[in-house]
């Protein structure tokens, strides 16, 4: 192979040469294929024509491209800082490519092989052209090798591109043309993998850390995406100011920083926001179109939502202080037009579509105030008489698609029906929306129904319900035929229903063309959460929870994913993430091989160099090539030849691989396999026992393992984890000969380690190789009274791989609790001061005076307080947690409980006392505050990393409150004695 390494004794070590040339022939494959199907192209000879000049000759590069033939001139790898902080460069003075060491140690293989492809481009030019193309050719022909699609504002920014550069290599002046610079090194974190039984194609992704935030004092978050670009916000931890950046694939540009940003939107490389800073504290919509940034508001008024496409941008704006309508505003490049000039509370749900695949449509949803319906008597619920109608704006007119099509009134059941038209979605030149039915007398919902607009009708669409995303590939909602919201999805491909989830919850969903992406919590609601890709009917974990990482907000562009998280919740420090699931290297041979788990070899002692030990199992869709000892192998007394035989070395015959009285007498050995495409598989542990030699010794049999009985206990709502070998009573399991324990039965059937067994009594066990084990109750004691108690069991056999075993039994305790408090059912004439015990939580779901005192001892919780309530609280402002969830603050204990949740209003505050002081939930900014912070919705803050400002007080619950705490409640039905309650049960105050 044509390559040079980079000069210097210690630049390269013998491994790093190994993995390079490895990395190169990979690339060069890959790139062959590519160059193949581009070759193949009917838009060719226009393409080479639009890359090296017009006329330009490329029918030998055709030909040979089209039969596998090509040849790549000598490649040099060198530092990027030796390229002039770049990731490649090409020579025509050299006739070579060169490299930068940090493309091949720290980028996806994806990206590499673009830089290849950049590089060979300018290669070409310098064999077809006597003078250099115009521009950076050679990106112009990576892309279009690469199969993307190249802008006219792209392709004409790389036409002016200057690439030229002058380096000195080896004490000469070299002229190159140079791939973009690096701006920095991505963090690769997770590898996809294939799995047989999948019929999805979501292997061979990479998941890369596009911000590396660790090492700095920002956090990045809310990513958008379309095609090649990627825009984030940084905030930067201490300052709490923002910075937007925008990523182009190649490089990051700040477009505005040191302000607070508000929501933004991008179409390719034009950007929209809104920001606002101390000096100017309203809000206002900027746009900057990869040339220059324009201001296109400056009022006092509320300016937010902002979203572009090729048609133009559209914003709201309202005066939030004196509650005035809200507008829609369209700017077309030229001017700004008002779309809506009415008398309507708010606008919302605005859509702009990208041109290129619905269309010069803006649709947006209005709502509308029902005159015939006022605000009833002071106290009085307001019945749901507002209604919504699907606007749409067409580049000329403004139309009402709800009144024009009679969706408005259907199914018309009578003056007190109405229908309101919501969340409009636009995709492939249709417009969907959702839309509920309300019989206002009764404040009922009578149904719901979704239409479908395909710019000539109207359309019911029967099988679908509560819309949330569309796409050519189908229509996503949720929700169950009630109309109500259980966390379940559903997704629609035009002919059949399938719910995306059965159990767990989804929180929120994006789809494109051919991937759909969600948020999606596998245990339920208010559990950890990730994200997931679902495709032929299969959920596929991309990003979860494990050692407490969290993904949020996923984006969509075609097969390329963003989404922002922690890699560490802990840290508190959030990163922008992104997977390209259509990867290049998908178009080659990814498949992993597979080897065969639980595989044990046994060899008796004083055996001869060379004796072949056993065979290796694995598996491979092009076959196995090679194998390697990757771990346990220290003392090099194995070897495992190509075809997965492991023998005895030399070194091993004199060791204690081979006398069965020396220990160890078992030997794990992390074994990988590859294939010609140069893909590894997993490390698998192969375990290889030494058998002794009967006539040795006939006291060193092996003898069998010892298993003892456990005792353990629970209580009946309570999941219960532990580990088998430990000693639970009777003392823990042992092997004589110190070998390895497994459990492989339970109840004298054969398991699967880490897969659930349901018991005889429906309880639920998970048991793990180390004896770990999970013992779930499942609901199946919920007859238990208060103190009561039950028993259930189960055996297991553990077995110490040497054809001995050992069976023990274990028995666990089901308790039941005993409540001691007292259940309270109060009226809504309860009194001003009202105290909750420790243990208990309180739903206040009846008619509020906002003027009422909540007294809540340490392990209390209190929900739906209404805004103007004083809480007082047990313990100091930094004993606790405090989020924002929509138009609530939420505060927090230690253990991350629900104390207190507490709306926040605009014109009324909620006194807070703790015990160091005092402070009030309010909103202020179109933000809730609160100890001198202000809240984003989702955002929370730590009270022990983050100090509250605090007013003095004589806070915290008073001698007096506290002896109320368990004293009867003026006109309140009280039930004494015990109860059926648990502790953790709910008071409703109704």
């Amino acid at each position: 192979m044509d390559i040079q390494l980079g000069n210097g004794s210690d630049f390269f070590n013998e491994e790093e040469t190994t993995l390079i040339f490895d990395l190169l022939a990979e690339a060069k494959t890959m790139a062959a294929s590519q160059l193949r199907t581009c070759a193949s192209s009917p838009d060719f000879l226009s393409q080479m024509e639009l890359a090296f000049g017009e006329g330009v000759d490329v029918s030998q590069w055709q030909e040979a491209w089209l039969t596998g033939d090509v040849t790549f001139p000598e490649i040099e790898i060198l530092s990027s800082l030796e390229l002039g902080n770049a990731w490649g460069a090409s020579a025509r003075s050299t006739d070579k490519i060169y490299l930068a060491k940090e493309l091949l140690e720290n980028q996806p293989l994806g990206k590499f092989v673009a830089v290849l492809l950049e590089e060979y481009g300018h290669f070409v030019d310098d064999q077809v052209n006597l003078i250099d193309a115009l521009g950076d050719e050679g990106q112009i022909f990576s892309l279009f090798v690469n199969q993307k699609e190249l802008t006219t504002s792209t392709f004409n920014k790389l036409r002016e591109e200057n690439d030229q550069a002058s380096i000195f290599l080896d004490n000469q002046l070299v002229n190159l043309e140079q791939s973009q610079s690096p701006p920095y090194s991505f963090q690769v974190i997770a590898q996809g993998t294939d799995d047989d039984e999948s019929e999805s194609d979501n292997s061979g992704w990479t998941i890369v850390n596009l911000t590396n935030n660790a090492a700095t004092n920002a956090s990045s978050y809310y990513p958008k995406i379309d095609g090649d670009y990627i825009l984030w916000k940084n905030v930067d931890q201490e300052t709490l100011l923002d910075e937007l950046i925008l990523f182009d694939g190649h490089s990051t540009q700040t477009l505005v920083s040191d302000v607070y940003i508000g929501t933004y939107d991008l179409f390719g490389d034009q950007v929209v926001w809104t920001q606002y800073t101390d000096q100017d504290p309203d809000y206002e919509v900027y746009f900057y179109d990869d040339n220059q940034t324009i201001r296109l508001t400056d009022n006092d008024l509320e300016d937010y939502e902002p979203l572009v496409s090729e048609l133009g941008v559209v914003w709201h704006e309202r005066d939030v202080e004196a509650n005035t309508d809200a507008e829609l505003y369209f700017f077309d490049g030229t001017t700004i037009q008002n779309l809506t000039d009415n008398d309507i509370d708010y606008n919302f749900g605005v859509q702009i579509s990208d041109t290129q695949i619905s269309g010069d449509w803006v649709v947006w949803s209005n709502r509308i105030f029902n005159e015939d319906y006022p605000v009833g008597e002071p106290g009085s619920i307001r019945p749901p008489a507002d209604d919504y109608d699907i606007f749409l704006f067409d580049g000329n007119n403004v139309i009402n698609l709800s009144e024009a099509y009679g969706t408005d009134t259907l199914p018309g059941t009578g003056d007190s029906i109405i229908w309101r038209d919501w969340n409009p979605q636009i995709s492939d030149d249709k417009i969907y929306w959702a839309s509920s039915g309300y019989d206002l007398d009764w404040r009922e919902r009578v149904g719901t129904a979704s239409y479908l607009f395909d710019g000539q009708s109207v359309t019911q669409l029967n099988e679908v319900e509560d819309i949330r995303a569309v796409s050519e590939a189908g229509i996503v909602w949720f929700g169950d035929s009630s109309g109500g919201d259980s966390g379940i999805a559903y997704f629609y491909n035009g002919d059949t229903v399938e719910p995306i989830n059965d159990s767990g919850y989804v929180y929120n969903v994006k789809i494109s063309e051919n991937q759909l992406v969600l948020t999606y919590a596998p245990q339920g609601w208010g559990s950890d959460y990730g994200i997931y890709t679902y495709k032929n009917g299969e959920l596929v974990e991309l990003f979860y929870p494990n050692s407490g990482s969290y993904g949020f907000d996923p984006e969509i562009s075609e097969s390329n994913i963003v989404w922002w998280g922690y890699e560490n919740s802990s840290s508190g420090i959030a990163d922008v993430f992104f997977v390209s699931l259509n990867d290049p290297a998908n178009d080659l041979d990814t498949e992993i091989p597979v080897i065969s788990v639980d595989q044990n070899f046994y060899f008796p002692e004083n055996q001869s160099a060379g004796f072949e030990i056993g065979t290796v199992a694995a598996s491979d869709n092009e076959g196995v090539t090679s194998y390697a000892i990757a771990q346990g192998n220290e003392g090099g007394f194995f070897n495992i030849n190509t075809n997965g035989v492991i023998t005895l070395t030399e070194a091993g015959v004199n060791s204690a691989a081979n006398d069965f009285e020396t220990t160890p007498n078992t030997f794990r050995l992390g074994i990988t396999a590859s294939d010609a495409a140069v893909n590894t598989s997993d490390e698998v542990d192969v375990t290889v026992n030494l058998e002794n030699d009967p006539n040795d010794d006939p006291d060193d049999a092996n003898q069998d393992p010892i298993a003892n009985n456990d005792a353990v206990s629970t209580e009946k709502n309570t999941i219960l984890n532990g580990n088998l070998f430990a000693d639970n009573g009777n003392g823990i399991d042992s092997d004589p000969d110190n070998d390895s324990l497994t459990v492989t039965e339970v109840n004298e059937e054969t398991i699967n380690l880490g897969e659930t067994i349901t018991l005889a009594s429906g309880a639920l066990l998970t048991l793990d190789e180390d004896g770990a084990f999970t013992y779930n109750p499942n609901g199946q004691f919920e007859e238990l009274d208060d103190g009561d108690t039950d028993r259930d069991s189960f055996t297991y056999t553990v077995s110490d791989g040497n054809g001995n075993s050992d069976t023990a039994t274990v028995t666990i305790t089901i308790n039941s609790p005993i409540l001691s408090n007292t259940l309270m059912i109060l009226t809504d004439n309860s009194p001003q001061v009202i105290p909750v015990s420790s243990g208990f939580f309180m739903d206040f779901a009846g008619t509020q005076d906002s003027t009422r005192t909540f007294n809540l001892e340490e392990g209390a919780g209190a929900n739906n307080l209404d805004a103007g309530a004083t809480i007082n609280l047990t313990g100091t402002s930094s004993d606790f947690t405090y989020r924002r969830d929509g138009s609530t603050l939420q505060i927090l204990d230690g253990n991350d409980n629900l104390t207190a949740e507490i709306l926040a209003s605009p014109d009324t505050t909620s006194a807070v006392n703790f015990d160091d002081g005092s402070t009030e939930v309010a909103v202020a900014g179109g933000e809730i505050t609160f100890g001198g912070e202000s809240f984003e919705d989702g955002e929370e803050i730590d009270g022990a990393i983050t100090e509250l400002t605090l007013q003095e007080t004589d806070a915290g619950i008073s001698e007096l409150s506290a002896n109320l705490i368990n004293e009867p409640f003026p006109s309140s039905l009280m039930m004494g004695g015990e109860t059926d309650l648990e502790t953790g049960n709910e008071l409703n105050f109704i």
